[in-house]
């Protein structure tokens, strides 16, 4: 859910008269100081930074040598070790994961393989919010949380709602809650109840009850902008030709899709949405585990949250399997 709330902010940041989201390193280097409209939602690929200059508000000075063109694709995503969150240069706490590559080396083209990794739409979240002068998670609880109509969904659990926080359980049954990290908040930080999930997914499927601006938000994150195996590429979403198969669905959310480099195909112009589509996103964190999955045409969504990060395919038959028996039953 933090994916697709990022999403959903980072499109209606740039729809508020902002820069394009597509911007090459070359534009960027030639200001000293880049503005935060120019940088308001965006993924950054690795690029050769020989000498990376630390500026006082903690972003990397972008006059240094820049060896790389490289387009800029939203929610293109990075590899971890592209994005050295250790850093001695980088705080985690003020600044998000620079990719930065000291060598300049990669192991494909830019914009030619999907990589999937937290720090891209973390990154994309927080410049989304950087340019609209608050914290990403000040926006989400006062502004888009509100606005959704998402009364129990928090990014931070205020300490009136505590007993209603349920525990994780992850190894030896040792109870656990979602772990800090960076950019956590735009990236997996989202506390939620099942009915809270289910109108988002609601809202997804219908968002006639939202403002003008959240319902083109909405519509805009089940845009594909690539394939990858069977998969187009929202933003934050994962979206399939409807009907599909149970074992396309396994496929696009293995362990082998999620940890290895796969090719892509863009779509130029990116595909729109349509009614036939099988949306789809897995969650996981350290004792937790949820699924959510919807299709607009049939108007039927589910969701599945688990206080235990049970296996991503185990999910995915369950909920398959009721949404199918859903559909025979009307």
């Amino acid at each position: 859910m933090a994916k697709a709330t990022s999403s959903v902010t980072g499109w209606r940041r740039r729809k508020a008269g902002r820069k394009s989201m597509r911007i090459r390193f070359s534009k960027l280097a030639r200001s000293a100081r880049p503005s935060p409209r120019r940088l308001a939602a965006m993924d950054w690929r690795p690029a050769h930074f020989p000498r990376p200059i630390p500026r006082p508000d903690g972003l990397p000075n972008l006059r240094a040598a820049v060896s790389t063109r490289s387009p800029c694709w939203i929610l293109e995503p990075i590899r971890r070790e592209d994005c050295p969150c250790s850093s001695p240069m980088l705080s985690p706490t003020t600044v998000p994961c620079w990719p930065i590559s000291e060598s300049g080396n990669r192991d494909y083209p830019a914009g030619t393989q999907r990589r999937y990794s937290n720090p891209s739409i973390g990154l994309f979240g927080y410049l989304a919010a950087r340019s609209m002068g608050q914290p990403f998670d000040v926006l989400m609880e006062q502004k888009l949380l509100p606005a959704l109509g998402l009364k129990n969904t928090f990014v931070h659990v205020p300490e009136s709602r505590m007993k209603d926080y349920a525990y994780g359980y992850a190894k030896a049954d040792k109870p656990t809650r979602v772990a800090s990290g960076t950019r956590d908040a735009e990236a997996y930080g989202i506390k939620t109840t099942a009915p809270d999930l289910l109108r988002f997914v609601e809202l997804n499927i219908d968002s006639a009850s939202l403002a003008p601006d959240f319902q083109k938000a909405v519509a805009a994150t089940h845009t594909g902008y690539y394939r990858v195996g069977a998969n187009n590429q929202g933003l934050g979403w994962e979206i399939y030709t409807y009907p599909v198969t149970l074992k396309t669905l396994l496929a696009g959310n293995s362990s082998d899709m999620a940890l290895k480099s796969h090719k892509i195909e863009k779509f130029d112009p990116p595909h729109a949405p349509s009614a036939d589509m099988f949306i789809n996103k897995t969650g996981s964190t350290k004792g937790f585990g949820a699924y959510a999955a919807f299709v607009p045409a049939k108007k039927t969504g589910i969701v599945l949250l688990a206080n235990r990060n049970y296996p991503n395919d185990e999910r995915i038959k369950a909920a398959y399997r009721i949404l199918q028996a859903i559909d025979k039953s009307e």
